[in-house]
């Protein structure tokens, strides 16, 4: 006879083995003493695989493609189809095959990441507005630590950080350093490489044009496609021109300047201790601090160290009377309707593996099969509690033949489902074991010889009952016919005893009672006009209609005059105050022109009194900004005159110093107007050729002229006059 059941699988926790790892990795470092518990911020590596797909080489090209997967990084045997599900799980079973397994490896990834042209869809093989799928908390597990990402242009390095975001847990792949450096090229904004036009081309194809229709593209980017605007409400790329000399930055538009330098954060204050848990019976108090004095802005790096500290607190033991902390969760579900009933909840205590389920001795043709998706294994043991066949002892077996029992098992896992099959004949009584409610088990056993006190096994099965009541009393309606699971000559049981897998579907047909006279139809409620004051007030359509067949038909509405209309306006959030607002001046330009300055605007309560603003958080007054570097000019030594009489010229060098004291050859850095002058005239005054005759009466000026090429006069003195030359 075939016996079948339902039975909830071991909550064996498959990462006990890498927390037990984690302990011993963690005891042979050396941790400094603390009586706290802590949240610790660490720096961890995660070694990329960057696949793209033969459509994304198809569409951007075969030249362009590096360049546009290192943009997007930047920012932020295998069968492809429309069906995401499917994708990820070719494409990760794809990336284990290639990826070596020692961590050590240069070759060996933490993720992998695919990014397709495909439109993919979420459990259907069909287009929709999937954009990414991947494992929660897959990383550096070899056959769930991967992701698919749908191209839809420079957004697609957001889809990419998302979905990065639900594979990243906690895992040892991730402690080990690259041995390749990082590569810091000159950073160029990734609007400046791809502009606006080319933007929308990476997502809506090769003939989207910006639509220069609607402003603020930093913070929307609006696409003209087939005629008509459209956008996926995606602020246009870092570096997108935005206005004479403008460009977007962080989805503002302010003057073209070069990046600002990186901001590394730092830690703020501790909090204070948080209240503790419980009254009694120890709880626990944490505190925290955030990485904010100042906040890493610009690619400046996180603060890593301890984020969060906890200790214990009221740890006198409770009176024998107080219920004790695990009776206080369940009991909180006392109130919470479970199938349309009211149960009271108390504690189970079990090691972590509940039976479910004996498959006798002699048993064939044995199945297993998990109905849905858990985070829970399968187990398997004997009648010996101590002694496992199956993921016991919290070690968690890979797909594969199982010798147990005499026949052979086979255990096949894929993704979160599960299943366990095996010929049989077993020797022995097995246990099942899951904690999960979506199991189906079944199996055969020999019918023995009828013994006179044998009690026959009863039998269930589906049966369709009556035709329902039609479902309108007039018009067009349905009346359906339910199968209710029914005990072999006896009457109607729960439907449990049934297989819900062989339920048949409920039958349906139509069903036509007299017309349904006229009446008023109410549509939905508008939003209401205002949020707050006295003025506010939501409308809704009312319509004298009448059903015909399945569909309506409006009427006039003095076919309907003699029913109380509903009304079509209705005041709302008049009893709201109006709370009060700042309003804001535009920003400044920046207040230097070189270096780090300020933007600053005018920040005000719209009422003029501060204290009526001080339930929302006001807005800063003034924001960082940086043009370029600060330079100044730098000059050298005047040369020697190149004449020494009758005029000539002197030179010296003129530069531009950067703060750091080298040259720059970027003059503009340096103000223009206050560069100083690189030459100059010398020696205006002009030259007269010596004769000798007016000097030779005099030994005085007779030595004087005779080392001079031309006359000087003297020093005046008795001896010598003025007109010697």
């Amino acid at each position: 006879m075939l016996q079948t059941g339902h039975f909830t699988e071991a909550t064996s926790n498959f990462f006990k083995q890498q927390e037990l790892r984690r302990m011993k990795w963690e005891s042979n470092r050396v941790m400094p003493r603390t009586t706290y518990r802590r949240s610790v911020s660490k720096e961890r590596w995660v070694e990329t695989l960057v696949v793209a797909d033969s459509k994304m080489i198809e569409y951007h090209g075969s030249e362009n493609v590096e360049s546009y997967i290192l943009t997007i990084i930047n920012m932020q045997e295998l069968k492809i189809t429309h069906h995401a599900d499917k994708t990820l799980a070719s494409f990760c079973k794809w990336q284990k095959s290639i990826n070596p397994k020692l961590d050590t490896n240069p070759l060996h990834h933490d993720v992998a990441v695919l990014l397709t042209r495909k439109d993919i869809c979420a459990a259907m093989n069909q287009p929709c507005e999937t954009l990414g799928l991947s494992h929660l908390s897959g990383m550096c597990q070899p056959h769930r630590s991967c992701n698919i990402n749908e191209d839809s242009g420079l957004p697609l390095a957001f889809t990419i950080a998302h979905e990065l975001g639900h594979s990243h847990g906690w895992g040892f792949c991730l402690d080990d350093v690259p041995k390749k450096k990082d590569l810091k090229p000159p950073f160029i904004a990734p609007g400046v490489i791809y502009d606006v036009h080319h933007q929308c081309q990476l997502q809506y194809g090769p003939n989207a044009t910006f639509c220069d229709q609607v402003d603020n593209i930093c913070q929307t980017l609006w696409c003209f496609v087939k005629g008509s605007c459209r956008s996926k409400l995606d602020a246009a790329a870092d570096g997108t021109r935005c206005g004479e000399n403008k460009w977007c930055l962080s989805g503002e538009c302010i003057t073209v300047g070069k990046s600002p330098e990186a901001i590394n954060g730092a830690w703020g204050s501790w909090s204070s201790w948080s209240h503790c848990t419980r009254t009694c019976g120890a709880g626990i108090q944490a505190a925290e601090r955030h990485c904010n004095n100042p906040e890493p802005q610009f690619g400046g790096k996180y603060c890593t160290g301890e984020r969060k500290r906890y200790h214990m607190c009221n740890v006198k033991g409770c009176q024998k009377t107080t219920p004790n902390f695990r009776q206080m969760q369940c009991s909180e579900f006392d109130t919470v309707a479970y199938k349309n009933e009211f149960y009271q909840w108390i504690p189970v205590y079990n090691k972590g593996y509940v039976d479910i389920g004996l498959i006798p001795k002699g048993a064939r043709h044995i199945k297993v099969v998990e109905v849905s998706e858990a985070g829970n294994f399968l187990a398997l043991r004997s009648e010996d509690p101590q002694k496992y066949y199956l993921n016991g002892g919290f070690i968690i077996q890979w797909n594969g033949d199982y010798e147990v029992a005499g026949t052979i098992f086979k255990y096949g896992r894929k993704g979160d489902l599960e299943n366990l099959t095996a010929s049989g004949p077993t020797n022995e009584s097995l246990w099942l074991q899951e904690n999960n409610p979506g199991i189906k088990y079944e199996y055969t056993v020999r019918k023995g010889s009828s013994l006179e006190n044998e009690v026959e096994e009863p039998e269930y099965f589906w049966k369709y009952g009556k035709w329902t009541s039609c479902s309108v009393t007039c018009g067009n309606g349905f009346q359906r016919q339910i199968a209710h699971c029914v005990k072999r000559e006896k009457s109607m049981v729960k439907n449990l005893f049934c297989d819900p897998e062989t339920q048949p579907k409920a039958k349906q047909k139509k069903c036509t009672e007299k017309d349904c006279p006229p009446r008023w139809w109410a549509g939905e409620w508008q939003k209401c006009s205002t949020t707050c004051g006295p003025t506010g007030e939501k409308k809704r359509t009312v319509l004298c209609i009448q059903k015909l067949g399945f569909d309506e038909q409006a009427l006039p509405v003095e076919e309907c005059q003699h029913l109380l209309k509903p009304k079509t306006r209705l005041s709302c959030n008049r009893d709201i105050s109006c709370p009060s607002d700042w309003t804001v001046s535009n920003w400044t330009e920046c207040s230097t022109t070189c270096g780090v300055g300020a933007f600053w605007r005018l920040v005000e309560c719209n009422t003029k009194n501060q204290s009526d603003c001080q339930h929302i958080k006001k807005p800063d007054p003034a924001r960082r900004c940086y043009l370029r570097p600060c330079a100044q000019w730098r000059v050298g030594n005047w040369s020697k005159c190149s004449a020494s009489c009758g005029g000539g010229t002197q030179e010296r060098a003129v530069q531009c110093i950067s703060v750091d004291g080298h040259a720059t050859k970027e003059e503009n850095w340096c103000e223009q107007e206050t560069k100083p002058p690189d030459s100059q005239e010398c020696n205006l005054q002009k030259c007269v050729k010596s004769t000798g005759s007016s000097c030779s009466k005099d030994r005085l000026s007779v030595n004087f002229c005779e080392r001079a090429l031309r006359c000087s006069p003297p020093p005046v003195s008795a001896e010598a006059g003025s007109a010697f030359c």
